[in-house]
């Protein structure tokens, strides 16, 4: 059980400097003229992503191998960002 909670803290800490860097690039590709709507899409979808992926492990705790639970954790990120790229590249 302590290493679920050491795993948990680190995968958070992760997240949080992930945002940091990320938000921090997003400030030199965003358009000057639109730079909410870059952060608002960016931070929904991150944010998104890291709920659905909470909730997803728990589920997924519960069923399969732990192989499986990581690989389809570590799918959510990446996800994310193929969707945030492609609702920025969306005609305003």
């Amino acid at each position: 059980m302590a290493a679920a909670f050491t795993v948990r803290a680190v995968r958070g800490a992760g997240i949080a400097a992930m945002d940091v860097a990320a938000t921090t690039l997003l400030q030199h590709g965003v358009a000057p003229r639109a730079p909410g709507r870059g952060f608002g899409n960016f931070s929904g979808m991150f944010d998104t992503a890291a709920g659905v992926s909470c909730v997803g492990d728990g589920l997924l705790l519960d069923t399969p191998s732990p192989p499986v639970v990581f690989l389809a954790s570590g799918a959510g990120g990446p996800a994310a960002a193929a969707a945030t790229a492609l609702l920025l590249r969306l005609p305003s």
